[in-house]
């Protein structure tokens, strides 16, 4: 991926990034609490937790790739380049 490219996502879809994280954390917690009851629930859990993780680590990347651009941002405009 090249500089722009890394530069428009980080920047464009920041509140995408986090949106996604925070389902995904809804998700997994929803999960948790399907997993106290037995059955059909505790295999729907499982698809939460699958699903929810997945969402958090979306979030997660996209936060990182947006600290990483704004470091890489900040350094650049220090340094004079």
């Amino acid at each position: 991926m090249n500089r722009a490219r890394l530069q428009h996502v980080a920047t464009e879809f920041r509140r995408l990034h986090q949106g996604i994280g925070v389902l995904g954390g809804v998700t997994f917690f929803v999960g948790s609490i399907l997993f106290l009851y037995d059955g059909l629930l505790q295999h729907a859990a499982v698809w939460l937790f699958i699903v929810g993780s997945a969402g958090m680590l979306v979030g997660n990347v996209g936060s990182a790739l947006i600290t990483y651009e704004r470091r890489e941002l900040g350094d650049s405009s220090r340094s004079g380049a």
